[in-house]
Order: C-alpha cells, then sequence, then structure tokens
C-alpha cells in the first residue's frame, strides 16, 4: 500500500510540473510583446499548421505585420507557449 502511494505521488508531481503554463503577452496591433523577457532568453515562433520555424529572437517583440494571415505558436525558452492568431486585414 505504502509503494502504491509513493508511484502515485511520484506520478501527479510529474504531471504537474511537465504541464505548459502560457506565455504571458501584451499585443498592440500586429506588435506582441513577452512580458517576462529577461537579458539572454529566446523566443521562437513556429507556424501552427506545418510547425515550421518562422522567427527566432533574443529581443521581447516580434512584429507581426510582415507575416501572412494564420495561427502561430510563440515559445519561449522556458518552455512556455502560447498560440496567436494574425487575422487578414482589409483595406476598404
Amino acid at each position: 500500500m505504502k509503494k502504491i502511494a509513493i508511484i502515485l505521488c511520484l506520478i501527479f508531481t510529474t504531471t504537474m510540473f511537465a504541464a505548459d503554463k502560457d506565455l504571458l503577452i501584451e499585443r498592440e496591433g500586429d506588435v506582441v510583446t513577452v512580458v517576462e523577457f529577461k537579458r539572454g532568453d529566446s523566443i521562437k515562433l513556429f507556424e501552427l499548421e506545418s510547425g515550421d520555424i518562422v522567427l527566432m529572437k533574443t529581443t521581447a517583440k516580434i512584429d507581426l505585420s510582415l507575416l501572412p494571415a494564420g495561427r502561430y505558436v510563440l515559445e519561449h525558452c522556458k518552455g512556455e507557449k502560447i498560440v496567436i492568431e494574425k487575422e487578414e486585414e482589409y483595406d476598404f
């Protein structure tokens, strides 16, 4: 019984620490800024459907205006992620 309790505790703590945290961002139009960005950190932007790396930066801001409309995953070097959607812009 004691072994089962220890095994369950280990499984619980492993899944608890393995869960992805959401990345905190601020967004103003097409400019996305990572909130908890420190010197020496890096961020990667992936296309959601294909998984291809779109860009990798060592600064906290990303300008999405040059990218086509679609869904992207922004990932911090600590493993935190968030899905960002860029919609098409219409000129009237």
